[in-house]
């Protein structure tokens, strides 16, 4: 079996942390990842996503960002449901707005 070690890079951090080993399944959930060890532990990683899966070095490599990842995939799953229905429904473009108005929040507290 392959056990990983997880690796997270932070918002303005230059070296990846070694956050957990052992780990042989991601699940991504609404703002973040769940990782579970062999032995079934489990570590919920909010804000996370995957950068990379390296199987050959047995590591995961994710990116923690204050970026807004569960309005993210929140308008991503309205898009795609959107495109199964062949129509634009009032909820995308209230995901949408979500998600650019906490962006905008972000890049002003950001420039400032």
């Amino acid at each position: 079996m392959c056990e990983l070690s997880v690796l997270v890079l932070e918002d303005g951090e230059k070296e990846e942390k070694k956050v957990a080993e052992n780990i042989i399944v991601a699940s991504r959930f609404d703002d973040g990842l769940i990782l579970r060890g062999i032995l079934g532990e489990k570590l919920r990683m909010k804000d996370t996503i995957v950068t990379e899966l390296n199987i050959a070095q047995e590591e995961l490599k994710l990116i923690k960002s204050r970026f807004p990842i569960d309005l993210f995939f929140r308008f991503l799953r309205e898009f795609s449901e959107c495109i199964r229905k062949g129509k634009v429904e009032s909820t995308l473009l209230e995901s949408w707005d979500k998600l650019k108005q906490k962006g905008d929040q972000l890049i002003t507290t950001f420039s400032e």
